[in-house]
């Protein structure tokens, strides 16, 4: 079987987090034994263009088994308009037709959210009948205010895909009310960098809750410090790991010193994929209070490393965060957040780390995923005249 990839955002450079979920399923289905490939129109703005040295034209290369063409070039649209997703469908296209040269024509293309990369689909398979899947990411769908153009568009291309999948059950909801369509629910992958990844019992008598995310105002870690900070004062020993770069990190210092809980917080920046699993594994629990997420891959890769999980109901947690491993708050206010990482502390031997580990690898594993997706593609594949 010969699936192409056509992700709408990808990773750019070795230990590039953007994208790379879509990377580390690609590579799963071609361990799984399927012909995989990927295209990817590389645009980038004035900042990346200049570190990435001028890049330009198209380039042909083997990622560990994955055939790959990108269209390198020069983006000066604000991503998401209208005039972006011309000028990324025109590099796409010319990416498909290269692709389909050096590698022949896929039986499928699965495309992963359906802007930008589910206009090039719809060109493809017109061009060559070749069926199309979609798996939807983004939260704009979860977000109360929508673009009418983005939704336009959108229902246009689903008109043409032969089935959509969201990657929690939230986001499918959301996405059946706008589109009146149904939407399967297949999760993402978690990488087996953190399933093999040794597992610690970390020491009863402290508490190191860590928390994961691009330092934005909506992932909310000012409600993370804030619960800390009445856990201190409550005498709970407890510490705090956040990770992550962005905006919002001058102001969550601040708050911090605010708080009088800095010494109690570390800021650790960004960290690669690499050596994501040893900073994480070090912790108690991990801890979202994200206003939205379509899925939480932060959740999954905290519960391959055995830890307790505490989340918002931002949308994917709902689909991740039972009482067998962790807790989920009702909303968000610090205090709940608060009582919830104190009852998950109070009763942590009821969440074994080998059952978290147990758990995390029946239902988000390589074989778990890409058995559902495999069965997907067939089930097209041979429905096709």
């Amino acid at each position: 079987m010969h699936v192409l990839i056509l992700p709408s955002w990808y990773p750019r450079f070795e230990g590039d987090i953007e994208g790379s979920f879509f990377r580390e399923q690609a590579l799963a289905l071609a361990n799984s034994g399927l012909k995989i490939g990927v295209v990817f129109p590389d645009l980038r703005g004035p900042g990346r263009f200049m570190r990435a040295r001028k890049k330009f034209g198209l380039q042909v290369r083997n990622d560990e088994g994955l055939q790959e063409v990108r269209s390198h070039g020069f983006n000066w649209f604000p991503r998401g308009e209208v005039s972006f997703h011309w000028l990324w469908t025109k590099h796409a296209k010319r990416a498909l037709k290269r692709y389909v040269r050096e590698f022949g024509k896929p039986d499928i293309v699965h495309i992963h959210s359906l802007l930008p990369s589910g206009l090039a689909a719809v060109w493809f398979h017109r061009l060559h009948n070749i069926p199309f899947v979609v798996t939807e990411h983004s939260t704009s769908f979860l977000q109360s205010s929508q673009n009418p153009v983005i939704i336009k568009r959108s229902g246009e291309i689903l008109r043409f895909s032969k089935m959509n999948v969201a990657v929690s059950e939230v986001l499918g909801n959301s996405l059946a009310n706008l589109f009146g369509n149904k939407w399967h629910y297949i999760p993402n992958i978690v990488a087996n960098s953190f399933l093999h990844y040794p597992l610690e019992f970390a020491n009863n008598d402290h508490n190191n809750v860590i928390s994961v995310a691009v330092l934005r105002q909506h992932k909310r870690m000012d409600l993370v410090l804030s619960a800390v900070a009445i856990l201190v004062a409550k005498n709970v020993n407890v510490s705090l790991s956040i990770v992550g770069d962005g905006p919002a990190k001058p102001r969550l210092v601040a708050l911090a010193s605010k708080l009088n809980i800095s010494n109690h917080v570390k800021f650790l920046g960004q960290i690669s994929r690499a050596e994501m699993p040893a900073v994480m594994s070090h912790a108690t629990m991990l801890v979202s209070a994200s206003e939205v997420e379509t899925f939480g891959v932060t959740l999954i890769e905290g519960l391959a490393l055995g830890l307790p999980i505490v989340a918002t109901p931002s949308g994917g947690p709902q689909s991740i965060v039972t009482p067998s491993v962790g807790r989920l708050v009702c909303d968000w206010n610090s205090k709940n957040l608060a009582d919830a990482i104190e009852d998950v502390i109070a009763r942590k031997e009821q969440f074994p780390p080998n059952k978290l580990r147990e758990h995390c690898d029946q239902l988000y594993s390589e074989k778990a995923v890409c058995r559902a997706l495999i069965s997907m593609y067939s089930d097209i594949i041979l429905e096709k005249p």
